[in-house]
């Protein structure tokens, strides 16, 4: 330890740094216990820190994580990595992460280790990049290697990122339908043959460049080819119906159509709330540019607060939940992260892409100052460096602990702001609301986001008292925002102050203000007390909206965090001729909300240039550097030097000393190679044959009678890991082409350390969805003959039966499947089947009233949901209402997702309150992991309601299509299961 310390001092010397001037450091980590114990000692000393203000400023990695120990190559690839990460201004993960084995050891020092990949800001003390490499030979030396980036370093633009992101966009262009199906038949024969997808793209976006004045155009989106051959597929079908009726084609891939192209476009600004942990966190590495071409300048660091956007730690952090409290405590920061973000997305559709807005609004915040910023209105930064953080206005006035409203209610400054103030989301119309809050004086309507969504604040037991009455879904918004109502009306002078900012014209853009639902003029004075009247009333969203709809805007692209605003546009507009889209979403990854945009953009005609999506042509008429250059040296031939006595006998100890662990190497690769599990002669089809059922060819599974059924755009399928939960098929009595009593028997082998279970139990979950099969049966009866890939598979009932406790890993479940019985309506084709499912000889699930169907989409579409009979409805309304008193009382009514995640982490007590707190005598009684958590937020709790009086409990999902489980069911028909 004390080698690596002066090593460490040594080259910080040599360098003329500090230890606080790094800013990446890539240890060694050889995975040899003691020596990582002792260069961790080493480092922690020789980077401990002088003060609590320079804490965290370190981050710590090693490519070994990624690639695993090279030996004598392994100084080499730690210093490619290095270079590459002062290259891209960029931090990477290191995999797998979780914390330090002695964590005793990291205490006082600078590290922490990135468990998500993120920009590489400078720190405020800090003037350039620095990393540091500390290297441990095989021989026993040790090296401590200081790189820094260049002063001015001239960076390539970042194409080949770009394109490594893999989610490829293909445009095409034609002035009829039938040359649109002539040009995808043609792309589908391209992707087939591409050894390249992306010179593929780069090929077509070449040939769609010749074609300017082509009246439609069509984005096909995916990552892979399979993804490219269903989205053509697809559009094979959509363009047609899109001419048919007039309707926009969209896939929730991203691919894109309409026959009726929109030019108009408005850049609409969202509000500072919107803001989340890990926002934009590929932005810079994809554009590099934004580094220069960013007026934020030298200030980006500090503007977007990269340590709590993107938090540090030296153990991976479980939730974000304290990280979010202290950002939504702090409103200067919300609003200066933003606008920054505001001002980054509107540079790269304007600067890269070359889109230019004819229009401009925003929603509160985005209104005041985002959309000011972003469009060059205003070009000081002293509002968001100096004029934000001191003003009193967004630390403790209209955000934060809300002082505004004690002041205006005449209440002491130390009273909880909890119980003060408070804003809640209403699903109820404006109407609605204003008519209760005539009778509630300590109760303001904030917000109107659509026709029948508002957001109230105020007193909060007064609050609760309006929800009680709209008996209307709710949610709590978990920061205070004093704004836009009566309270913030002592705050107007300094409002107009902190607006009164320097204006710059904008020429080619209107301006709109909420206020008064109209052109915005560009003077100083006139916006600032423009924004500050706006502080102090109602925000009117869809007002806004229609009138710039008015004035002709059909396309509206948010910007900024979030996609709020894009949905109340499509909540407003419904039924009229618009597309809204946004850039970003916390689902969905920074390049792919970009390119979904771009998609749309390019179908309504809308100018934009796509070239840096695609690769540069290489000008070959100018000679490339080499990077080999022939050196003679003098003196001794080096191995004379290496290869003394002495040292060929330290080498050969060296060698002798590993032997006994490349043996015991090799005794784990033989027993690695042993089967598994001993063949079976039972077996139909394995795990290999239900997966190319799932995603290949039916034929290759069934036989060449099916093959016509591989034609088909949609056909009957299993679903894709991770949602295939199959393991074999082991009998089958079914006869294709005969529609009557069949059965199946298959068996799923739960895994071991499965991402879905808790302490070694499966969710319920799992062991439903493990008897998938009938869609198998199904299928081997041959139902796409008839359906062609116009109907489509859908399970409409059923009812389970747990008989036992849930199994665990190592289990083997299997299921006796049956189809019953079947009915005909119409074309339309109903099956009635069960299945029972055992571990060992013991039965532990049964399912039965199982009914599922073929429908088409337009049948689909017209779907009214859960629909209860009268008879349903009649023995609900007679169930007499029982009485339960619950053992323990939690005072809240609604959850949010860090409760839920406190579920999921088995903290109870975190979510329920502390007198749940149960000193860990029962760690698994907890929720099932966050991926398959399939509840975001509970936003009502009734202990006495329900039909039976035993309680009620209202929960909500947001359903996106990036979500893990639409892609996988089912490949070609995504579904919700």
């Amino acid at each position: 330890a004390e080698v690596v310390t002066q090593s460490c001092k040594q080259a910080f010397e040599i360098a003329g740094i500090k230890a606080t001037d790094i800013g990446y450091l890539e240890v060694f980590g050889s995975g040899i216990a003691q020596e990582d114990e002792a260069e961790i000692k080493g480092l922690t000393k020789a980077y401990k820190m002088v003060t609590k203000n320079d804490s965290l400023i370190t981050a710590i990695g090693s490519v070994k994580a990624n690639i695993g120990h090279t030996y004598a190559a392994s100084g080499m690839a730690s210093l490619i990595k290095t270079a590459l990460c002062l290259y891209h201004r960029y931090i990477p993960a290191v995999p797998q992460w979780k914390a330090p084995k002695m964590p005793e050891q990291w205490q006082g020092s600078p590290f922490y280790v990135a468990t998500e990949s993120k920009t590489w800001f400078l720190e405020e003390s800090q003037s350039k990049r620095v990393a540091s490499i500390n290297g441990l030979g095989l021989d026993g030396t040790y090296a401590h290697l200081i790189l820094s980036e260049a002063d001015s370093t001239k960076r390539s633009e970042a194409v080949q990122y770009r394109q490594q992101t893999a989610f490829y966009l293909f445009p095409l262009a034609a002035d009829n339908q039938s040359a649109l199906h002539k040009q995808l038949n043609d792309l589908q024969k391209k992707i087939e043959q591409s050894d390249d997808l992306g010179a593929t793209a780069s090929e077509t976006f070449a040939t769609f460049q010749n074609e300017p004045q082509a009246h439609y155009r069509l984005s096909i989106v995916g990552h892979d080819k399979n993804e490219l051959h269903q989205q053509i597929a697809f559009a094979m079908q959509g363009i047609k119906k899109a001419f048919e009726t007039g309707e926009e084609w969209k896939t929730p891939l991203g691919s894109y159509f309409t026959a009726k192209p929109l030019e108009k476009v408005a850049f609409v600004y969202p509000a500072m709330g919107t803001i989340y942990i890990g926002l934009g966190r590929e932005l810079f590495r994809l554009y590099p540019k934004l580094y220069e071409t960013s007026t934020l300048g030298n200030q980006i660091n500090t503007l977007l607060h990269d340590k709590l956007l993107y938090p540090r730690s030296l153990e991976k952090l479980p939730i974000k939940k304290q990280i979010e409290a202290q950002l939504y405590n702090d409103g200067a920061a919300m609003c200066q992260i933003g606008i920054s973000f505001d001002l980054l997305q509107t540079a790269i559709l304007r600067e890269y892409f070359q889109i230019q807005p004819q229009a401009a609004f925003g929603y509160s915040q985005g209104e005041l100052s985002g959309m000011m910023y972003a469009l060059g209105v205003w070009r000081d930064n002293k509002m968001l460096t100096e004029s934000l953080p001191s003003s009193p206005l967004y630390q403790t006035q209209l955000t934060g602990p809300c002082f505004a409203a004690h002041q205006f209610w005449k209440l002491p400054l130390n009273l909880p702001t909890k119980n003060v103030w408070c804003s809640y989301v209403l699903k109820a119309s404006a109407t609605a609301v204003k008519d209760i809050l005539k009778h509630e004086k300590c109760v303001y309507l904030t917000f109107i986001s659509t026709p029948e969504e508002v957001t109230i604040a105020g007193d909060p037991k007064a609050c609760l008292r309006v929800i009680k009455t709209l008996k209307c879904p709710h949610f709590l918004i978990p920061f205070n925002n004093a704004s836009h109502c009566e309270i913030a009306q002592p705050e107007y002078e300094a409002l107009v102050q902190i607006h009164l900012q320097k204006v710059h014209k904008v020429s080619g853009i209107t301006f709109y203000s909420s206020l008064d639902c109209a052109p915005l003029p560009l003077d100083s004075d006139y916006i600032a007390h423009n924004s500050a009247k706006l502080s102090c009333q109602t925000v009117d969203f869809p007002g806004i909206i229609n009138r710039v709809y008015k004035d002709g805007v059909r396309v509206f692209i948010e910007i900024g965090a979030g996609n709020n605003c894009a949905r109340w546009i499509d909540e407003t507009l419904k039924g009229k001729e618009h597309v809204a889209m946004s850039i970003n979403s916390k689902e969905v990854d920074d390049q792919t909300g970009i390119v979904k945009v771009l998609a749309k953009l390019v179908s309504h005609r809308v100018s934009v240039d796509l070239s840096p999506l695609y690769p540069m042509p290489e000008n070959c008429s100018k000679p490339r550097k080499s990077l080999v250059k022939k050196i003679t040296l003098g003196g001794k031939p080096i191995y004379t030097t290496i290869l003394t006595d002495e040292n060929r006998k330290s080498f050969e100890n060296q060698i002798i000393s590993h032997n006994p662990m490349l043996k015991i190497i090799q005794l784990q690769i033989a027993g690695a190679m042993q089967p598994l599990t001993p063949p079976r002669d039972d077996v139909i089809w394995d795990e290999a044959d239900l997966l190319e059922f799932a995603e290949g060819k039916i034929a290759n599974v069934f036989g060449p009678e099916y093959a016509i059924i591989d034609s088909y755009s949609r056909r009957v399928q299993l679903p894709l890991p991770p949602y295939l939960l199959v393991s074999r098929v082991t009998k089958l009595n079914a006869k294709r082409g005969l529609f009557k009593a069949s059965t199946l028997t298959t068996e799923y082998d739960i895994p071991h350390n499965m991402w879905y279970s808790v302490d070694g139990q499966i969710p319920w979950a799992v062991s439903v969805e493990s008897g998938q099969c009938d869609l198998l049966l199904i299928s081997y009866l041959g139902i796409d003959f008839e359906n062609k890939g116009i109907l489509v598979y859908r399970l409409l009932d059923c009812t389970m039966t747990f008989l036992e406790d849930i199994p665990t890993e190592g289990d083997t479940l299997r299921y006796d499947i049956s189809i019953n019985s079947f009915v005909r309506h119409g074309n339309n084709l109903l099956f009635f089947f069960s299945y029972d499912c055992f571990v060992g000889d013991k039965m532990v699930l049964t399912m039965d009233g199982g009914c599922a169907g073929f429908f088409t989409d337009d049948e689909l579409d017209k779907g009214k949901g859960v629909v209860y009979s009268k008879k349903e409805l009649t023995e609900r309304d007679q169930i007499q209402k029982q009485q339960f008193e619950p053992l323990l009382i939690c005072q809240k009514s609604s959850f949010y997702q860090k409760d839920m995640i406190h579920l999921t982490d088995g903290n109870i007590a975190a979510c329920f309150g502390e007198h749940y707190w149960q000193a860990g005598l029962n760690p698994s009684l907890r929720v099932p992991p966050k991926e398959i958590l399939m509840i975001d937020q509970v936003t009502s709790l009734d202990f006495n309601g329900g039909a039976y009086g035993l309680g009620l409990l209202v929960g909500e999902k947001v359903l996106e299509p990036e979500h893990w489980y639409f892609p996988c069911h089912f490949k070609d028909d995504q579904v919700m299961a």
